[in-house]
């Protein structure tokens, strides 16, 4: 991986001695020497021409970095490529005819950069990707040194570092202006690869340069993740991965559960729930991320509806079973976002006043089932506050006081409770409740930090280190981001910044949900979740601030990603989650997805637990099964058991991975022992994806492993299952496909060492629906000795 890149400016050296300066930020481990060149036309100001550029020139090897801030640019390009320039950056408003400045530069045999303005639009660069080397978004306006940094341009290069990744091209993003130690950080973050500074950098004088430039370095100077002191660097080489388990809640486990919420209604229970309640809150929140808007409309029309189940409200008897996604979406009150996207508050307050009254009569007083577990009370603690308007606008004392009342009983329920719910997303749900509770609840100071304190150890047992689930679940993750979002919102109400080591976990939280996103940042499909859309994705980014880049090889997390070009490569390369951290984890060890661009080529049926009400049992079991992933299976097995509780069983226990990293191609080789108990085999798989992303090679083995030896052969199968609208042309000879990709592209699919098959498939898509699809399928048989398969996809 590329590390950031410095470029100090030599506008802030000492021009009377212009030499030794250069000579002493090159030995204090300056990557490129950045030269301002001012007109006092164009910018308010004069500074260098080529001849003072040449004189310098021979004091150091490092490339010149020329930022020419001049009107008109074309004239000069070659003065300045003579004197040595390696990269000539020009200003999109410097001349008539931008695109024909940049292939001058490019004739001249030089990288050539285009420069953003504070004021000028990233798309502007929607023509210019295919000519330029470097693009340098200026955070400061151009002319002087020492300004301040503008903060509104860090979004800018965010989506600037997006239109990088769609374009394939190794596109450096450089940033320039009011660059300190703190901003470095940030603009890292946001996908900068090369910082500009001239006064954090000659502060101080040469005994401090290298200190200087290594404190805008970040901790280890990764365009990653700059907050984690853990690199996302790409450990070449081989690694044993042991973290799944086929371990659930033990007995005494669940007994000691069942007791403890028998205990919620004893009249013990009940006493510690009494106390003061407030009579308003110290201050209302912010929910920054939209609703579903189809599902608010229909709440409108007085319609609950989730996940294909709908009740009329009128009608809703809440005393009744629900269907579990339902009813915690009900429970929840999760349908006050939807419902606060689609209404004024004077439209959409008297039916939230209306649901909530219902909840109240059912479930206020009655403390017992989904409505009181530990994370209902945390989601509805925050949505409560976060929607005060529509269900506290209520002239009627009373309601509001039951409202108010209801309110402090949850949050005493969770001081005592938050603990038990199950780590991960739960558990951390529970927490953001008590201290959301702590920031806005009168006199809450001491549940602050006895809630601050628990919800560090519910992201301590949920997360792991690399900011992934502890369930491997994408979907659990973009739900865990969207709570500390959300809390994150309580604490700007009243005025305070969250934590620091929640702010940092966040960050790692972020890397790691986009390592499983494709090149539209819509989410692959593992462990039970489906592929939130890019709009999901990127609605609950954009509200948490974070502004990071995909982690692309997790550790704990156990995900591996590949891009290159347009292609991005997602690998699950570590055992299932621990059975008693996840409800409907997937025996996927091994599979993949593989998309190009906007287009899913390879998928996972996914959404086993994401799927709409109307799905039949036996399809939501099929897809957490192996064969319901693009991988390979022996004799329709799982190489992880799904026991009929729904629990994994037996089966993955270790994964062996290699990863090494070249120009030409990047390539992974693991392998698992799922089959080898029961069959006598390791499945290895190796990926190879080239670095222009336009072809990925693999090949699946079976290698004798272990005492157990089957007689006769083994059949196996190895399924491709493929994206929504992907259409199949099989060739003649059996042995490869034509792939045609929504919008046009074509992939020629080959194989060798088996007989290809062309079948039905199921998607799950992000609306939880079954979408009819194909999957290519090579079957064979493996005797004792084994067995191996070849394959490629090729871009035509």
């Amino acid at each position: 991986m590329q590390p950031v890149r410095i470029a100090p400016s030599i506008l802030s050296a000492d021009f009377a001695k212009l030499g030794e300066e250069v000579r002493a930020i090159d030995a204090a481990g300056a990557d490129w020497i950045h030269i301002d060149v001012m007109d006092g036309h164009f910018v308010p100001n004069i500074s260098f021409g080529p001849a003072v550029m040449k004189s310098v020139r021979g004091v150091t090897t490092k490339p010149f970095d020329v930022h020419l801030m001049i009107s008109p640019v074309d004239a000069y390009l070659d003065a300045f490529a003579e004197a040595g320039a390696d990269c000539i950056t020009v200003h999109y408003e410097a001349g008539p005819h931008i695109h024909r400045s940049l292939q001058h530069i490019k004739s001249l045999g030089k990288r050539a950069g285009v420069v953003i303005c504070p004021g000028t639009p990233a798309k502007m660069l929607d023509y210019l990707m295919d000519m330029v080397d470097l693009v340098l978004v200026m955070s400061v306006n151009p002319g002087f040194g020492g300004q301040s940094f503008i903060p509104s341009q860090l979004k800018k290069i965010s989506a600037i570092r997006t239109m990088i990744e769609k374009s394939g091209r190794a596109i450096d993003l450089e940033v320039d202006g009011g660059v300190d130690a703190e901003w470095a950080k940030r603009c890292i973050e946001a996908g900068a690869d090369a910082l500009v500074a001239g006064t954090s950098v000659f502060r101080g004088g040469p005994d401090h340069y290298a200190a200087n430039i290594a404190a805008l370095r970040g901790v280890n100077g990764s365009r990653d993740l700059v907050t984690d002191p853990a690199p996302d660097g790409i450990d070449e080489g081989r690694r044993l991965i042991r973290l799944g388990g086929d371990k659930g809640l033990s007995l005494a486990d669940r007994l000691a559960e069942r007791f403890h919420r028998l205990t919620w209604r004893t009249p013990l229970h009940t006493l510690r729930l009494k106390g003061r309640y407030p009579l308003k809150l110290i201050a209302v929140p912010d929910d920054p991320i939209l609703g579903d808007i189809p599902r608010g409309t229909m709440l409108l029309e007085g319609v609950l509806s989730f996940r294909g189940e709908a009740r009329d409200i009128e009608t809703l008897d809440l005393s009744k079973p629900l269907p579990k996604p339902f009813a915690e979406y009900l429970h929840s009150f999760a349908w006050l976002r939807d419902l606060s996207t689609v209404a004024t508050r004077a439209r959409g307050a008297p039916i939230a006043e209306y649901l909530m009254g219902l909840w109240l009569t059912a479930h206020a007083d009655t403390q017992g089932g989904i409505a009181w577990r530990p994370d209902m009370w945390g989601r509805r603690i925050l949505a409560w506050t976060a929607h005060a308007p529509l269900i506290l606008s209520s002239s009627d004392q009373i309601y509001r006081s039951k409202v108010l009342n209801a309110l402090a009983k949850g949050a005493l329920h969770l001081d005592r409770s938050a603990d038990k719910a199950p780590a991960g997303a739960p558990r951390i749900a529970a927490w953001c409740g008590v201290v959301a509770a702590g920031l806005l609840i009168p006199g809450g100071e001491p549940r602050q930090a006895f809630g601050e304190a628990g919800l560090l150890r519910a992201l301590g047992t949920g997360l792991f280190d690399d900011g992934g689930s502890v369930s491997r679940s994408p979907a659990m993750l973009l739900d865990s981001i969207q709570l500390l979002t959300l809390l994150q919102e309580s604490y700007v109400a009243r005025g305070l910044e969250l934590p620091e080591t929640v702010a940092v976990t966040l960050t790692r939280m972020v890397a790691a949900l986009l390592g499983v996103a494709h090149a539209d940042r819509g989410l692959s499909s593992w462990q039970g979740g489906g592929p939130a859309s890019e709009t999901q994705v990127a609605a609950v980014i954009e509200a948490s601030g974070v502004r990071t880049r995909p982690l692309r090889q997790a550790r704990d997390w156990g995900y591996q990603r590949l891009a290159a070009g347009t292609a991005v490569l997602i690998v699950d390369a570590a055992p299932p989650p621990i059975a008693r951290l996840v409800e409907g984890g997937c025996a996927s060890t091994l599979a993949f997805e593989f998309s190009d661009g906007p287009a899913r080529i390879v998928v996972n049926c996914g959404g086993a637990r994401a799927g709409i009400a109307q799905l039949p049992l036996a399809m939501v079991e099929g897809l957490r099964s192996t064969a319901a992933h693009s991988t390979l299976t022996i004799a329709d097995s799982n190489s992880t058991a799904i026991l009929t509780d729904g629990t994994l069983g037996r089966g993955v226990g270790e994964v062996e991975l290699s990863r090494q990293e070249s120009e030409a191609a990047s390539r992974i080789e693991a392998s698992h022992d799922g089959y080898v108990r029961r069959w006598g085999f390791l499945h290895r798989r190796q990926l190879m994806l080239t670095g222009d992303g336009r072809e990925l090679r693999g090949e699946d083995a079976l290698l004798p492993q272990g005492r157990k030896r089957r007689a006769g052969l083994s059949l196996f199968a190895i399924r491709f299952h493929l994206g929504e609208g992907v259409q199949v042309s099989p060739t003649a000879d059996g042995l490869g496909a034509i792939l045609r990709l929504p919008g046009g592209p074509l992939w020629q699919f080959r194989c060798r060492g088996g007989a290809l098959v062309v079948e039905d498939s199921v998607w799950i898509d992000a609306d939880g629906r079954p979408v009819a699809t194909q999957q290519l399928m090579i079957t064979g048989e493996a005797a004792a000795g084994g067995a191996s398969v070849s394959w490629a996809l090729k871009k035509a």
